[in-house]
């Protein structure tokens, strides 16, 4: 009886962890290993629970989709940064004028 009741202990501190771990993950690239854990720690507590009871199934389920947007965002930030460095360091690229700098016409 105490194993089991550890066990579910375990199972559902794991869910508030891995819910807390995947809401740091939404910070674009710093929270990337956040995101990654908090998938991996989804998935362990779904074989564990396969079939059982998870009273914080929902925080669970909100950690899946946090790591997932959290791992998104921060795609999404590399493809933007990347974008930005190859357009304003190629040759012709973006100037100061191009914006309307000083001096313009």
């Amino acid at each position: 009886m105490t194993t089991q009741r550890m066990d579910k202990v375990q199972i559902i501190e794991g869910s508030l962890r891995c819910f807390w771990r995947s809401v740091c993950s939404l910070v674009p690239i710093l929270g990337l290993p956040f995101a990654v854990h908090s998938i991996f720690i989804v998935r362990r507590i779904r074989r564990a629970t396969r079939g059982g009871w998870n009273p914080a199934e929902r925080y669970v389920n909100g950690a899946a989709v946090l790591g997932w947007i959290g791992i998104g965002l921060t795609v999404v930030t590399c493809v933007v940064i990347t974008l930005i460095v190859i357009h304003n360091f190629l040759p012709g690229g973006s100037t100061y004028e191009t914006f309307g700098g000083a001096g313009g016409d």
